[in-house]
């Protein structure tokens, strides 16, 4: 029996040794970064055995508990856990929102109190990251180029490279807005190539497609201009060329059409006269055959002009005889 005394003795003298000792309490991270939708455990470890104690975020209590018995803030409820018996606190799934300062309070039996803090970043992972120009690609030697990272999602890096190397500043190449924009002073053939923007945040990182720069020289950009100005001629003297032939197709057109108008005229008259001589009644025995009336259809202009003379002579001859006296005629 007085054994069992001494042994309850020293136990209640060992745990009143160590409860006034005073309260420490360790964290294992005092900065912690998330992504959107993970848990988060902010893991604490008193030194000493804790009658009560209470969470805070950004000052707004998220629960509170005596021994182990909790009360959440119905803000939190169904979103964190204060898991016994360090009273550690479980975020079940972060947002955004949930990123700040959190500060833990605790007391001991003994009466003491100590507090810890721990920061949470949440970020949202980066979808994309792309590179654009505010000029013209390519881009002639000695302009300026600026080229810009673009990204959708938290980061709080940007980085660029050139065919693989990280760039650095100096006189020629300048950055503005935190990385945002790189701007190359001058550019010459040294600076043509793959550019890329690698984006990061504590949780993601990710790089954007190539952009590769091309630098046209000024004599290239000539010769270009020189070639341009060629087809530009060429296409202006095929055109002159074009409309030259119409003009003189057309003009030969005209003039073809009334030289055969005119031939069509001249053989109709011809034809008529022919055709009036063979009908002439006093003088039907000089009258042109059925031959001669072709060959005066078919012939010529010259053709028939001889035929004509023909025709009249015989008929002055008809006359000639008519007027001779009867008693001459034998």
């Amino acid at each position: 029996m007085e054994r069992t005394r001494l042994t309850a003795l020293a136990v209640w003298l060992f745990l009143s040794a160590v409860e006034s000792q005073p309260l420490t309490i360790l964290v294992d991270e005092s900065l912690i970064n998330a992504a959107v939708g993970q848990p988060v455990l902010l893991s604490v470890r008193p030194s000493v055995r804790v009658r009560s104690g209470n969470w805070k975020h950004n000052g707004t209590d998220v629960g509170v508990w005596i021994i182990t018995n909790p009360d959440i803030n119905n803000v939190y409820t169904g979103r964190v856990e204060l898991l016994f018996p360090n009273a550690s606190l479980l975020l079940k799934s972060v947002s955004v929102s949930d990123s700040g300062v959190y500060i833990v309070i605790m007391n001991s039996f003994s009466n003491t109190a100590a507090t810890a803090r721990m920061d949470l970043f949440v970020f949202e992972p980066i979808s994309s990251v792309y590179i654009t120009s505010t000029g013209s690609n390519p881009v002639r030697e000695n302009d300026t180029v600026w080229l810009t990272c673009n990204v959708l999602g938290n980061y709080n890096q940007r980085i660029w490279s050139f065919n693989g190397t990280d760039v650095e500043s100096n006189e020629r190449i300048i950055f503005s807005s935190e990385n945002a924009t790189l701007m190359i002073l001058g550019v010459n053939a040294r600076n043509s190539g793959e550019y890329q923007c690698i984006a990061r945040n504590p949780v993601s990182e990710k790089a954007s497609e190539p952009y590769f720069l091309h630098i046209s020289r000024s004599d290239q950009s000539f010769v270009e201009t020189c070639n341009s100005n060629k087809w530009e001629a060429a296409v202006a003297v095929l055109g002159v060329i074009s409309v030259t032939a119409l003009i003189t197709v057309g003009v030969l057109v005209l003039k073809l059409q009334k030289i055969a108008q005119k031939e069509m005229s001249e053989s109709y008259t011809l034809a008529t006269v022919c055709g009036g001589l063979s009908q002439m009644p006093t003088y039907e025995s000089f009258m042109p055959s059925v031959n001669d009336e072709r060959e005066c259809r078919n012939q010529d202009q010259s053709d028939s002009n001889y035929m004509i003379l023909l025709t009249m002579d015989k008929i002055y001859q008809s006359q000639s005889q008519l007027n001779v006296p009867a008693s001459m005629q034998t």
